[in-house]
């Protein structure tokens, strides 16, 4: 039996003391379900992903993008890497992700970082302000949590005017997300 940490404590407010709780909603996972995460209420297209490029580089994603009402997506994924490339989530949002987005946005900023828990672990989350040669202003906030060999990620990206209009749809959907804990303890290594 897989072991699930819900990042719902860090996203969703609590309920309301006497209100009941909503129905279940309807969850969209990868075929092992390692990332599960609730299907968004309104025009959504949402794909569970995987790929692998070896037993210790494999990752699994559900992203969901809007299919109206501009350009915004949302993923959840995990994926891991050898012990030895492990980055903790700081070199991750403050050295890897930059050189990754220079790759990609003619001007890029990352900014509010600040500490998150995800799942009960020690992460970070940030805000990258960014400008795409074809999309113009692009809006991400990502929250990045490292355990052993594994990466969590959840991330919303998108033009500014959807960004702000989905940001009540990201915290639910967010909030839904869990991801199932590996069947092993990974090897560790001390991050470079």
């Amino acid at each position: 039996m897989r072991t699930l940490m819900t990042l719902a404590a860090l996203f969703a407010p609590a309920l309301a003391f006497g209100q009941g709780a909503a129905p279940a909603p309807q969850m969209i996972a990868t075929t092992g379900g390692e990332v599960s995460v609730a299907t968004p209420k309104g025009d959504w297209q949402c794909k569970p992903m995987q790929g692998s490029q070896g037993p210790d580089n494999q990752a699994w994603m559900v992203k969901c993008k809007l299919k109206t009402g501009g350009f915004f997506f949302m993923v959840a994924k995990v994926y891991t890497v050898p012990a030895t490339d492990v980055k903790t989530a700081e070199q991750l949002v403050k050295e890897v992700y930059p050189s990754h987005y220079a790759k990609l946005f003619s001007k890029q900023a990352i900014s509010a970082v600040q500490p998150v828990k995800i799942g009960g672990h020690a992460g970070l989350s940030y805000r990258l302000t960014a400008e795409h040669a074809k999309k113009g202003p692009i809006l991400k906030d990502e929250h990045v949590a490292v355990v052993g060999n594994r990466t969590y990620i959840l991330s919303a990206e998108g033009d500014p005017a959807a960004f702000a209009a989905q940001a009540p749809a990201f915290a639910s959907w967010a909030a839904s997300a869990t991801f199932a804990a590996p069947q092993k303890a990974p090897k560790t290594v001390p991050a470079k």
